[in-house]
């Protein structure tokens, strides 16, 4: 199946969704065993706005460059050539 088809799939079939196992398997051992700290975004949504307006960034990459810069993260690693327009945030891409 393609992405596209897989979404709608499951859209239509919530029940297996407890068919699969890996994905919830593999999404807690990366935030309980690798140190995953998840930051609180609520209060960056006028940030992200004003960045979002500021590079012509879509919302949710708006909300990333926001999140490095309230949360002092001088490095972004992206393959995402979109933040090269943002000026306070030094992208790395791997």
């Amino acid at each position: 199946m393609q992405p596209k088809e897989a979404i709608t799939f499951l859209k239509q079939n919530p029940e297996r969704i407890t068919d699969f196992s890996l994905p919830f398997d593999v999404t807690r051992e990366v935030l309980h065993d690798y140190g995953m700290i998840v930051l609180d975004t609520s209060p960056l949504m006028d940030e992200a706005l004003a960045l979002s307006q500021k590079y012509g960034l879509l919302f949710s990459d708006a909300l990333h460059a926001a999140s490095c810069t309230h949360y002092a993260l001088d490095h972004l690693i992206t393959n995402d050539r979109d933040f090269s327009r943002v000026d306070c945030i030094s992208v790395i891409a791997p």
